[in-house]
């Protein structure tokens, strides 16, 4: 599915020190690609500190609850255990996330 995208072509001073530094960071070549990505990172950027907003606010807390799984999704903490590693115990899978 084709988005139209509405573009504006434009006339604007670029620092060319600053635009190599954002280019090195961001892996991209030509101006155009540049700051099409930065944009992107931006918008990335403000989208994570509104999730950890959220969950600073407590959006998440009932995940950390010890009965989340089973509670919200009807799974149990083997389940976890023996679909993410077969064969391991529910303390070894969690000194496995600690490493």
């Amino acid at each position: 599915m084709h988005t139209e995208v509405a573009v504006a072509k434009t006339s604007v001073e670029i620092d060319m020190a600053r635009l190599d530094q954002v280019r090195a960071i961001l892996g991209t070549e030509t101006i155009r690609e540049t700051i099409s990505a930065a944009f992107r990172e931006v918008i990335r950027a403000a989208a994570v500190r509104d999730l950890v907003a959220l969950g600073e606010g407590g959006a998440f807390d009932a995940l950390l609850e010890p009965d989340a799984e089973e509670r919200l999704w009807g799974l149990s903490a083997t389940w976890w255990t023996r679909v993410l590693l077969p064969g391991c115990t529910s303390r070894q899978f969690g000194r496995s996330l600690s490493r």
